[in-house]
């Protein structure tokens, strides 16, 4: 199993969250849900974890996490 599970959970998470309308810190708390539920399904190691900076440009408007 790859050792970069995490940040590709948390890659596709925040991506997919976004594009259904939710705000970065409402992306980055459902990548971290999804992170620890994967280790607890056997993907991964419990424990793992990844570290992230977000940034959402919308035109003027802008998020960062």
């Amino acid at each position: 199993m790859p050792k970069e599970i995490a940040s590709a959970i948390v890659a596709t998470t925040v991506m997919e969250s976004i594009k259904n309308g939710c705000s970065i810190n409402e992306a980055l708390n459902s990548a971290h849900h999804a992170i620890f539920s994967a280790a607890e399904f056997g993907m991964g190691s419990i424990g793992m974890g990844s570290t992230v900076v977000a940034l959402y440009l919308n035109g003027h408007d802008y998020q960062v996490g």
